[in-house]
């Protein structure tokens, strides 16, 4: 082997190995920033989850007034929610609503003590002139933790 060939090859293997050093501080440095993308990605997921599961384990009660022939409505109380609420009851916030139930149907039918989800159960109203729609009603309900819920809203008529 020639004198001059051992010097060559040492630097040589110097430049390879600064070369590789260089190339995988790179890439380390470029799968730090894919890690934390990928991180803030899964954190992302396990709040949706979270989120996702919190609405399931919640009932959402609504209410709706529809007609079911020329002179006759109803009202549904349908639960939207993926929970089963309790304790459904709907109270009409305007002096023209005071009257809308027939007699003896708030007495029969409310509070309705379970409510499963996706399910609903219709009341009859007795509209006349002085009290039609809009009306301002609250439906109160219980989830299944125990904690009370309350939506305000208009009731229309719906077709």
């Amino acid at each position: 082997m020639p004198p001059w060939l051992g010097p060559v090859l040492h630097v040589f293997g110097f430049l390879v190995s600064v070369t590789a050093l260089a190339l995988s501080w790179r890439a380390f440095r470029r799968t730090g920033r894919l890690t934390d993308l990928q991180t803030r990605l899964a954190t992302l997921d396990l709040a949706e989850k979270k989120g996702v599961q919190a609405l399931l384990a919640r009932a959402d009660v609504r209410a709706v007034l529809f007609d079911v022939g020329m002179h006759s409505h109803r009202i549904a109380l349908e639960n939207i929610g993926g929970a089963t609420a309790t304790d459904v009851d709907i109270e009409f916030l305007d002096e023209k609503g005071k009257t809308l139930l027939p007699s003896g149907e708030r007495e029969d039918k409310l509070p309705i003590p379970r409510l499963d989800s996706q399910r609903r159960v219709t009341l009859l109203v007795a509209l006349a002139s002085g009290r039609w729609p809009p009306f301002k009603v609250a439906v109160r309900w219980s989830d299944p933790d125990g904690s009370a819920q309350r939506v305000e809203d208009a009731l229309y008529l719906t077709e």
